[in-house]
């Protein structure tokens, strides 16, 4: 779907891959209309996406996105906004479990979204490359919702310039609680954290490393 104007439900995408290296708002739904449009209930495996800014499995850009399950996820782009789930969303994301990602992009680049807000979000086997503000989760964190319980496992983090973390690389937003990265490499040439890379304002509580 190049852009979707309405609420999608009980979404299953399988075995697809979406080659188009120098196009913007890449996923199964290239662009939503508007933030308020909510894509629920959505089962994602083997998708393989190739785009230049916007890019993720599911969405490129706008909306939300509520309980997904995805795994096998591969994201090459050669922009910004890049995520496993989605490149660029609103707030109000929530309950999404994804294992086995590869994502790799320039900036605003992570395992799960580029840049959104969201809470309960689970990630294992991450694997995410870019430049500045680049996560676990998020590449950058600015939504006004609490950030509850992001865990990722087992997972690799690098970025080549500034602002990575196990998290999130950049956050910017209320409330970070419970973040959670395990068993994970972070690496980066400045702004480097476990939880957070660039930590603007808001509050951290409770989240550790290891």
């Amino acid at each position: 779907i190049a852009i979707n104007y309405g609420n999608i439900s009980n979404l299953i995408l399988s075995d697809i891959t979406l080659k188009c290296d120098k196009s913007n708002n890449i996923g199964a739904i290239g662009e939503n209309s508007g933030n308020a449009i909510n894509i629920n209930n959505v089962s994602a495996n083997n998708i393989k996406c190739f785009g230049n800014n916007y890019v993720g499995s599911i969405v490129g850009m706008r909306g939300t996105v509520v309980n997904v399950d995805a795994e096998e996820i591969h994201i090459e782009a050669t922009g910004n906004y890049i995520g496993g789930i989605a490149g660029y969303l609103a707030a109000s994301n929530d309950n999404i479990s994804i294992n086995s990602v590869y994502v790799s992009g320039k900036n605003y680049v992570a395992g799960v979204f580029g840049s959104a807000g969201g809470r309960l979000i689970n990630g294992d086997d991450i694997e995410v490359y870019g430049n500045n503000y680049v996560g676990g989760i998020f590449g950058a964190y600015t939504g006004t919702q609490n950030m509850n319980y992001r865990i990722i496992i087992s997972s690799k983090i690098k970025g080549n310039a500034s602002s990575v973390g196990g998290i999130t690389g950049y956050f910017n937003g209320t409330r970070l609680y419970g973040g959670v990265a395990y068993n994970t490499t972070i690496t980066g040439n400045e702004n480097i954290g476990g939880i957070v890379g660039r930590f603007s304002k808001g509050e951290l509580y409770w989240s550790y490393t290891n």
